[in-house]
């Protein structure tokens, strides 16, 4: 069985073998799962309340050989602070003599940060978890091509962890890893560069962390039999992209992510919060909090999940609301959504309580969805506001959008 995870940015919050196994059911292990991610950047605030996404982003969960992923993107510019040429990524569960292993790749090339102050024409991670005669071991290793960094003189052969200052703007690690192993399990996460600010840059803040070629990779038991059916959800309170041409620039991926991964949660609740979000010029919102849960035993194939974000003031108060939020259902027969809203004005109108689905608002600004939900089969997406410009407006590109309480769920 393969079972992809619907995002990869949203799957990047799992950072160790507990972590995952925690949104498995509890039962008598009798196999291994192996998930792996790979992405060209992602840049996190400090208090990690905005991300730009794992740009190009692969991913992978699987038990089985031969589970693939692949992505390309030709060109990234990101928060001010970071412009990438192509990205190429795969991740890649094979059998290996002894047992099995899933290599997640990431190659950057022409890479710029902070203006110039570090550039490489191309860098190039691998981290790699195996599972051969029943142990468990990962690695972790970038190569580069051309690597500079203005005032500092590195080595020939870059050692693994290697940590320059550049002068009062950034502390910057390189080829940075880590490994771990517990047990039957092993997790390894890599990534060519990582770089934290230590003063403002751009639109990032100081102690923001930039990463090129964040790569993941894990094997953990998986704790129950295969029902022959999954159970896949995400939700998250805002994320902004903007598509212009063949260049992504990617302002804030998800913020408080929750996912449900295919075997469900066994019926228990996972909870994501934040008590705000700043969204720069964009706006600001209160306190957030998204939820899954997944029944998968074989007999019932359930997944729930929502997003509640309050205090909304986006675009200048062209948006204001006290409370939005949204659910997404989904089984084996059917699917459905819904949306709460409390005191939501656009443009200074009050939006009725009991607003119907896919309802389109168009301003000077561009385009408006409210109670957004998109249907497939035994899938759907549910989302509060949908927001699309038209023309260049709060330092974002037209074509930008804006998405605020967002949850979906998937049945199969």
């Amino acid at each position: 069985m393969r079972a992809k995870v619907i995002s990869a940015a949203v799957a990047a919050s799992v950072l160790g073998a507990a972590t995952l196994v925690a949104v498995l059911p509890a039962g008598a292990a009798v196999a291994y799962y192996y998930y792996g991610y790979a992405g060209g950047s992602t840049i996190k605030a400090l208090d990690n309340t905005v991300t730009s996404q794992l740009s190009a982003e692969s991913s992978v969960l699987s038990r089985d050989p031969g589970a693939a992923d692949t992505n390309h993107l030709a060109a990234l510019k990101t928060q001010g602070v970071l412009t990438l040429g192509a990205i190429n990524t795969s991740v890649q569960v094979k059998s290996v003599t002894g047992g099995q292993q899933v290599t997640a790749k990431a190659r950057a090339a022409d890479v710029n940060l902070l203006g110039g102050l570090i550039t490489a024409k191309a860098i190039t991670t691998v981290t790699t978890t195996s599972r051969i005669n029943g142990v468990s071991s990962s690695t972790t290793h970038s190569d580069f091509a051309d690597l500079k960094i203005i005032g500092v003189n590195l080595p020939v052969n870059i050692p693994e962890n290697y940590t320059v200052r550049v002068g009062d703007i950034a502390a910057v690690g390189i080829n940075a890893g880590l490994v771990g192993n517990n047990g039957d399990y092993s997790a390894g996460i890599g990534a060519g560069l990582r770089v934290t600010l230590l003063k403002p840059e751009g639109n990032s803040d100081e102690g923001a962390e930039i990463d090129v070629n964040p790569t993941y990779t894990i094997v953990a038991p998986d704790s129950s039999p295969d029902t022959g059916h999954s159970t896949i959800g995400g939700a998250f309170a805002t994320r902004i992209t903007a598509d212009v041409g063949k260049t992504l620039s990617v302002r804030s991926d998800p913020t408080a992510p929750t996912t449900v991964f295919a075997q469900g949660t066994d019926g228990r609740v996972t909870t994501t919060s934040l008590a705000a979000v700043d969204l720069k010029g964009v706006g600001r919102i209160g306190a957030v909090k998204t939820t899954g849960v997944g029944v998968n035993n074989g007999k019932v194939a359930t997944v729930t999940t929502t997003a509640a974000v309050g205090d909304i003031n986006l675009l200048g108060g062209l948006i204001k609301a006290t409370a939005v939020k949204v659910r997404a259902s989904a089984s084996l027969t059917s699917a459905s959504g819904a949306m709460k809203l409390v005191d939501l004005t656009i443009a200074g109108n009050r939006i009725p309580l009991s607003v119907k689905k896919n309802t389109v608002i168009k301003l000077g600004i561009g385009k408006i969805v409210i109670n957004q939900q998109i249907k497939s089969g035994t899938s759907i997406t549910v989302r509060g506001v949908d927001i699309v410009l038209g023309k260049a407006a709060y330092g974002l590109p037209a074509g930008a959008e804006i998405q605020l309480a967002s949850a979906y769920a998937q049945a199969s």
